[in-house]
């Protein structure tokens, strides 16, 4: 039998949800195709679900760490830069310098 093991919710994970549920939101709200839409409404509704517990289960933790793995790759891209902990420090703008651009 296999055991499942779950997980008491603290400040952080919070605030990590609702950081989340924001991005998520803000793709719902900027999407045009019908099935993106539906997508971000069931994430949104799983986030909504799984805050509400309080508790989260090993297969839930590695879900939002997979979500929190995309949002950090996304904001990358962005120019966003992170600290060791995943933390969201500050963007780089790059400079531009003519032909010589960094």
């Amino acid at each position: 039998m296999t055991k499942i093991f779950k997980y008491k919710f603290e400040d952080a994970h919070y605030k990590g949800i609702g950081v989340l549920q924001r991005w998520f939101g803000q793709k719902l709200s900027t999407s045009s195709k019908r099935s993106n839409k539906q997508l971000y409404k069931k994430v949104l509704n799983r986030l909504e679900t799984i805050k509400g517990k309080q508790l989260y289960t090993t297969k839930e933790k590695i879900w939002l760490n997979n979500l929190r793995i995309k949002y950090m790759i996304a904001k990358a891209k962005e120019g966003y830069n992170f600290d060791k902990y995943g933390n969201l420090i500050h963007r780089t703008y790059k400079k531009n310098f003519g032909k010589y651009n960094n």
